[in-house]
């Protein structure tokens, strides 16, 4: 899926757009902000419960469009309406409150995977279908991610996996 993402930003080539490689591709189900490095284990503790509460699903990618919506300056692959995501969303969120005082908000509608970014208001690029369209995509686990941040771009390192509960025999 994601060389697949990466595949269709490097196909678009808008000249102000650099193309987040495809190892950095992910959908944020909720940002942490800063937490307290003696409180990682704990955090991780906690979300692991949490998720193993949570069954698995699916998820589909079906459209780009530029984001954020006021001042685009990033490509935006979005992720298709998914109750379970958001209710995962909301679940790890209430779970990091003690440890994650500066997270955001849980996902509220939709949530996307940022495939490029811009310096600035990005003009020229519209909402699209991606052709062709990526497979649907079953998510079993969730990872905690730290990311260190440089003027090169943004890396991530998985402090841990989290596995989803069973998804119940239909």
């Amino acid at each position: 899926m994601r060389e697949r993402l990466h595949a269709y930003a490097v196909d678009v080539g808008h000249p102000q757009l650099r193309v987040v490689p495809a190892e950095n591709l992910h959908v944020t189900v909720v940002f942490l902000g800063d937490v307290a490095r003696d409180s990682v284990e704990e955090l991780a503790a906690r979300l692991g419960r949490a998720a193993a509460r949570e069954e698995a699903f699916t998820l589909a990618i079906g459209h780009a469009l530029p984001g954020p919506p006021r001042r685009p300056y990033m490509l935006w692959a979005l992720v298709s309406a998914s109750e379970p995501l958001l209710r995962l969303s909301r679940v790890l969120h209430d779970a990091a409150r003690p440890l994650a005082p500066a997270q955001s908000k849980p996902l509220r509608s939709y949530a996307h995977v940022t495939l490029a970014r811009g310096r600035g208001h990005v003009r020229g690029i519209g909402a699209e279908a991606i052709a062709p369209a990526p497979p649907a995509f079953e998510v079993e686990t969730v990872q905690l991610l730290r990311s260190h941040l440089s003027p090169g771009g943004a890396r991530y390192e998985t402090v841990a996996e989290l596995s989803l509960g069973v998804r119940s025999p239909t």
